[in-house]
Order: C-alpha cells, then sequence, then structure tokens
C-alpha cells in the first residue's frame, strides 16, 4: 500500500485502493486507485478488454506514449502498452453507464479509442492537473477529480435509468440473465433491447468490453 507520506521516494510497485465518493460510487466498477512504480526499467505489459472506461491522471511522466491524463474507451482488442520510467497515477474505471452519465458523450465517440481527458472534461481537467499540482495524497487527488465528476453528473442527464439497471444486473448475476427478462423486467420489447448498452438513452447499440491500460490494477 501506498504510503500517505510524502518523503517516501519512488519505488514498488505499490497500490493504495481510495473511497469512491458515495455518490459516485454506483458509477464506478471498483475503489480507485493509487499507482506508484518507481522503477526506471523500460517495460511493456499487455492490456486486456474488461468491460470498463478508464480514467488515468499521471502525477509524474506520461507513460506509453498516452497524453498525461486520458480516458481509454471500451474496446474488443488487447494492447501492448509500454513505458521506460517510473509510473505515478491515479487510476480510475467508470462502469459503461457510469462513463455515459458522468463524460456526458456517446461511448461510441471513445470506442477502440484513448484520448486527452481534457478532450472529454474540458477546461475542467485543467482544473484537475493544476489542483493536483498542489497535492501530495492519494485521497486528497482522488477526492479533486471525484468533485469534477459531481458536478457534471448533476449538469448531465446522462443514460436512462432503466439501461443503468439492466447492467448492474447483468453484472451481478455475471452474465447469468436472459435478455427476454431483462427486457420484460423495464417494459422494452425483445427486439427493442438486444444487448445493453449504456451508450444512447434510448436504442442501445452493442456493449464492448474495455482494455486495462495499467498493469497490476484491475
Amino acid at each position: 500500500m501506498i504510503s500517505e507520506a510524502t518523503t517516501r521516494p519512488l519505488a514498488g510497485p505499490f497500490t493504495q485502493m481510495l473511497t469512491v465518493h458515495p455518490e459516485l460510487r454506483e458509477h464506478f466498477a471498483r475503489p480507485h486507485i493509487g499507482f506508484v512504480d518507481g522503477s526506471r526499467d523500460q517495460d511493456r505489459w499487455v492490456g486486456y478488454p474488461n468491460g470498463m472506461v478508464t480514467i488515468i491522471v499521471n502525477v509524474g511522466e506520461a507513460f506509453g506514449g498516452y497524453p498525461s491524463a486520458f480516458v481509454a474507451g471500451l474496446t474488443e482488442t488487447h494492447d501492448v502498452i509500454e513505458r521506460d520510467g517510473p509510473i505515478e497515477c491515479l487510476d480510475l474505471k467508470l462502469t459503461p453507464p457510469g462513463a455515459r452519465r458522468l463524460l456526458g458523450m456517446p461511448l461510441e465517440e471513445l470506442t477502440e479509442s484513448v484520448v486527452a481527458l481534457r478532450d472529454v472534461l474540458g477546461p475542467s481537467a485543467d482544473e484537475v492537473a493544476e489542483r493536483f499540482a498542489t497535492q501530495s495524497t492519494w485521497n486528497a487527488r482522488a477526492r479533486i477529480l471525484d468533485a469534477v465528476l459531481l458536478r457534471r453528473g448533476d449538469d448531465l442527464s446522462g443514460v436512462d435509468r432503466r439501461i443503468e439497471w439492466a447492467w448492474r444486473r447483468i453484472m451481478t448475476r455475471h452474465g447469468m440473465v436472459s435478455i427476454r427478462g431483462l427486457a420484460n423486467e423495464v417494459g422494452w420489447s425483445q427486439r427493442h433491447f438486444p444487448v445493453v448498452s449504456p451508450s444512447a438513452r434510448a436504442d442501445p447499440p452493442q456493449v464492448r468490453p474495455h482494455h486495462q491500460v495499467q498493469r497490476g490494477v484491475s
């Protein structure tokens, strides 16, 4: 686990699990993670699809050829990620309905893509970067990003609640649920509800899983 002390040198890898704001928990697949790996060696690893949308905000240098802060969308393919120095970042994993609601854009625009956080959040991403630089603990950094996402959740109507409910049902039952049963429970026809996806408010296209961009973080 990463210590909150500011004097600890980079080493690791270390991870610190961070509490998600209570009003945001339903939108995230797991707690936020602060991740540190102080190795200066060159390294590579494979990121696999995992059905989540990832937000990474680096405290140190960017890695993998990605922007310093980025959003990685849903994908059906693996990716090889490289680094040639230390990594120190905050890692958030959004559910697809959570990403649609909090990021405020159709998930097709992120599918098979890694985009700069500013292209998604606009000037709010600059606020995150500026305030991150003033904080020395992972909990404080996580609260900064949570506050920005809370504001966006208040401003955006997001995805149909029936889709959010259906997604949670699929996840809690590990996929062992029939589309017919889901459609009946939410009041849609089976044809209208072929595969649950949070990418639109009405007729949903397919769900695609997403690659894991951070080694050692699940």
